[in-house]
Order: C-alpha cells, then sequence, then structure tokens
C-alpha cells in the first residue's frame, strides 16, 4: 500500500506542476520604434513613437527609470482569433508595477506562423488602444527560444507597417512604420 500511496502522490504532484506551469508567465524587454506620418497641411511631420511615450500613455506621466516589460503566457498558443494573450507591464526602477494593459488596450496576434525546432516565423499583429495612441501595424517576426529558456516564444523582431493614431496631435489614423523587438524571456514577477 505505501508504493501505491507514494505513485499516486507522485502523479498528483505532476499534474499540479504542469496546471501550475500552464497559467505561469514570462516577461520579457520589449523595444518599440515607431514612426508615424502624419499630415499637416501639404507636408508631411514624421512622430517617433518609442518604449518612453507608451510609458507616458500608461502610466499616465514620464516615471524616470521605468521599463516597459511583455508579459506572455509561459506556452503562448494562439486561441481562435489568433491572440497570443500578451500583455504590456510598466515597471519602476525597483521592479514594482505601475501599469498593465488587458486585452482591450494591446494583443499580439499570431497567425500564420511556421515553426522548426525553437524558432518560429510568423506574421505578427500588434495592436495597441492606450490612452491616445492607436495603432494596428504588422509585420514578419522572427522569434528564437532558447533551449534553456524560461517559456514564452523567446526572443524576437518584427520590422511593422500599419496605422497609427494621436488623438490631438494627428489628423486621424495615419501611415506608421517601425520595429518592435524583445529580450529573453525570464519568468514573470508579479
Amino acid at each position: 500500500m505505501n508504493r501505491v500511496l507514494k505513485r499516486a502522490l507522485l502523479a498528483v504532484a505532476g499534474l499540479l506542476a504542469a496546471v501550475a506551469q500552464s497559467h505561469a508567465q514570462v516577461q520579457q524587454s520589449i523595444s518599440i520604434s515607431l514612426t508615424v506620418n502624419n499630415q499637416v497641411g501639404g507636408s508631411i511631420q514624421p512622430i517617433h513613437i518609442s518604449n518612453k511615450d507608451i510609458i507616458t500613455k500608461m502610466v499616465g506621466t514620464n516615471v524616470p527609470g521605468a521599463k516597459l516589460l511583455l508579459i506572455m503566457p509561459y506556452d503562448p498558443v494562439p486561441d481562435s482569433a489568433a491572440n497570443i494573450g500578451a500583455d504590456l507591464r510598466v515597471v519602476d526602477s525597483h521592479g514594482n508595477t505601475l501599469a498593465q494593459t488587458d486585452s482591450g488596450s494591446f494583443n499580439i496576434y499570431q497567425d500564420p506562423s511556421s515553426h522548426a525546432g525553437n524558432k518560429t516565423i510568423a506574421y505578427d499583429s500588434f495592436s495597441f488602444a492606450i490612452g491616445s495612441f492607436g495603432a494596428e501595424i504588422y509585420g514578419q517576426g522572427t522569434w528564437n527560444k532558447s533551449a534553456s529558456g524560461a517559456g514564452g516564444q523567446g526572443s524576437f523582431h518584427c520590422n511593422v507597417a500599419g496605422v497609427c493614431v494621436l488623438i490631438g496631435t494627428t489628423d486621424g489614423y495615419q501611415p506608421c512604420s517601425g520595429s518592435i523587438s524583445g529580450g529573453s524571456p525570464k519568468p514573470a514577477q508579479n
């Protein structure tokens, strides 16, 4: 009976670990660099959007030393709408969370994608609705997952183009382009 009880306990422990891992998240640095080509009269005025601008839109003010992080599931799998369940989080210089998006203000969609080993090449769509900033931008992203990594899809780079708006600044949605990249994932801090 002792042997059966040990096996049952090991099975339950394994199941609990699998369930916990399925709800675990990873975080990684993210770099957003966009140029909005805003028409002003007879000229085009470039407006640059960076992490600092996104942080200010999320928190409501400039926060010295703040960082923008991408938060993803440990094992992201696109749902029926191609959403991979990502969020943006702003942390201060001590790692304290100041703000975090939800699915209504930020999403990454991935469809279609090709996978081989630890590499994913995907058509990535980034959707923003943060304060007065909105964007629907797209591009082919390359994701590289470390064999010893913490989960997620790995570090990535994606050249993007689409439309962006800065309410009160741009004349509606305007063409924009740039890049979004992310560092190596590590377990998310709460």
